[in-house]
């Protein structure tokens, strides 16, 4: 995949935002919604995590830092 490109979808659910947002924001969890973050561990810095991707195998790092304030 070109890096200029990504692949989306979306869904609408019948849950709290507060549910929503505690699900979408834990490390454990991403990988459940967004498959080039699988298996997500920490990767040294915090809120930095390493993971790969289910579509080419690549490894890649994402940093969550919830704000659930904003």
């Amino acid at each position: 995949m070109a890096p200029d490109h990504a692949h989306t979808a979306a869904i609408r659910i019948d849950a709290p935002a507060a549910f929503a947002f505690a699900c979408l924001s834990d490390p454990r969890q991403v990988g459940r919604w967004a498959l080039g973050c699988m298996d997500l561990r920490p990767a040294g810095a915090e809120g930095v995590w390493r993971g790969h991707s289910l579509l080419d195998g690549a490894e890649g790092f994402v940093e969550i830092r919830p704000r659930p304030d904003l």
